[in-house]
């Protein structure tokens, strides 16, 4: 029975007891947009504190809302938004993200860390990444994926020069197109079901009553969107480009939040019941080969530092695509594993890049040759990340792909689906495809010889520095040995 209006404006109003975080997230880019204008002509100005404090707040919010998710599986605002002990978990995730971009932008020490814009921008960042993995209607997520992509275009400028200014204006093009051809497949979705409530049963039921050729192209089209935000073949052209232009902590956040938020949608469709009717498995499972190989041996060829991760982040792309191939806790969990771990090998990464670059103010990696031998720790840490994002032991990331095949390898049993087993041989072929770029970098600081002239004082790093590399770094070791913290926490989080 249809409701009225009074009881429809009742049920927003109840609604908003679950959307805290969200609202915490407009106030705080309210009160950062505020507090700028009053301290803009002062040399100290509070709004870098100021959202990590907020961060902090949000983060707690959200926690405070795990009791709310197992009363809420009908969805709040008339259905078009939903939370669940996932998306708790991600938002915390991008508030944590939110954080350590803040601090990755104080070592950088660009005159965008002080700027109050660029911190209530990161904020309205957020608050797309939340709208996104709640929206359990389309337009919901569309507006989710709208603001984090304009937030994006201007954080991409905040390096302030030509390079940024180009690689700016190209991720709005790119942008603005995926969103165009997402919003016309949003369109043919509409006209083939009358509905845009994609995690509605009826919805699915209606799509499969429809011209199957007519399906694939909206569901494509749709699709593409999301895509987009997590690079995969063939949506991937814009990330070397920005991963070049981009300050290095706003690259930090660009490469896991967005994608782990498109991710999750995801995640979501690959859980409906009718989902295997739509082929969805062997799309993702294409998409996977695509993005694993492109991604891999596109990063064999580069020079850049910064265009390696770009290519590596395509092909870590992939196999995060793994995990959505199974209707299963298992699957879900490895997903999440591996999504966890790899936002800690990633900021461990970058923040040593950031060390690198500010040495030699270059992005190349032949400049680095011999700062292995005159920053030791520097270079012993460079070589620990580096062979967790190949996957090696003794480092996480080797625990993360055991655990991702592993999935892959009872999935493949259960489905007889030959394009799993040819992922399955292929991803770990890449693999040690992927070894030969990702310990280019240490062989260039350790037996390479320099002849630039590079400080040798160890004072080049802050102290506040290196306690945040250790404690993004500890977890990339200690959960080798005791990956059961988290796979354990893990299960009684989401049961």
């Amino acid at each position: 029975m249809a409701l009225s209006l009074s009881e429809k404006l009742n049920q927003l109003l109840i609604s908003l007891s679950g959307f805290y975080p969200e609202t915490g997230l407009v106030l705080l880019f309210i009160l950062l947009i505020t507090t700028d204008l009053i301290f803009h002509k002062q040399s100290y100005k509070p709004t870098g504190w100021l959202a990590v404090a907020g961060f902090c707040c949000i983060f707690f919010l959200s926690v405070t809302q795990y009791p709310l998710s197992f009363q809420n599986s009908s969805g709040s605002f008339l259905g078009m938004v939903h939370s669940t002990q996932y998306t708790i978990l991600f938002k915390c995730l991008f508030q944590l993200m939110g954080i350590l971009t803040i601090l990755l932008a104080w070592i950088e020490k660009k005159t965008y860390a002080k700027s109050g814009e660029f911190f209530a921008i990161l904020t309205a960042l957020l608050l797309g990444l939340h709208l996104m993995i709640m929206g359990s209607h389309l337009i919901i997520v569309y507006l989710g994926i709208e603001l984090v992509s304009i937030s994006s275009y201007v954080l991409t400028y905040f390096a302030d020069n030509k390079r940024s200014a180009q690689g700016s204006l190209r991720y709005i093009l790119f942008g603005a197109m995926s969103s165009g051809v997402m919003l016309y497949g949003i369109s043919w979705l509409y006209g083939l079901t009358g509905s845009l409530a994609f995690l509605d049963t009826v919805f699915w039921e209606t799509l499969a009553t429809q011209p199957p050729l007519l399906v694939t192209i909206a569901v494509i089209l749709t699709l593409s969107g999301v895509l987009f935000k997590i690079a995969v073949v063939p949506f991937h052209v814009w990330a070397p480009d920005i991963y070049d232009a981009a300050p290095l902590s706003v690259v930090t956040f660009f490469s896991i939040s967005p994608k782990l938020a498109a991710l999750f949608i995801l995640l979501v469709i690959s859980q409906i019941d009718m989902i295997d009717k739509f082929g969805f498995q062997s799309f993702i499972a294409i998409l996977s080969i695509a993005s694993i190989t492109i991604g891999n041996f596109s990063a064999l060829t580069q020079s850049n530092s910064r265009k390696m991760m770009a290519y590596s982040s395509i092909a870590h792309s992939g196999f995060l695509l793994i995990g959505l191939l199974g209707r299963n806790t298992f699957s879900a969990e490895t997903f999440l594993f591996y999504s966890i771990t790899y936002l800690f090998i990633n900021v461990s990464a970058f923040l040593l890049l950031l060390w690198l670059e500010r040495i030699t103010d270059s992005h190349t990696i032949n400049d680095y040759k011999g700062l292995g031998m005159k920053f030791p720790g520097l270079g012993i840490a460079i070589v620990i990340v580096m062979i967790a994002l190949a996957g090696l032991p003794p480092t996480v990331g080797f625990t993360a792909k055991l655990l991702i095949f592993s999935s892959l390898w009872t999935i493949y049993n259960q489905s007889d689906n030959v394009l799993l087993l040819i992922l399955f041989g292929w991803g770990l072929l890449n693999i040690a495809v992927s070894i030969f770029y990702y310990l280019r970098i240490p062989y260039y600081l350790f037996f390479k010889s320099g002849t630039t002239s590079y400080p040798t004082s160890v004072k080049a790093f802050h102290w506040t520095e290196i306690i945040l590399l250790i404690a993004v770094l500890a977890p990339v070791l200690v959960l080798f040995f005791k990956s059961s913290w988290l796979t354990e926490s893990l299960g009684l989080f989401l049961r």
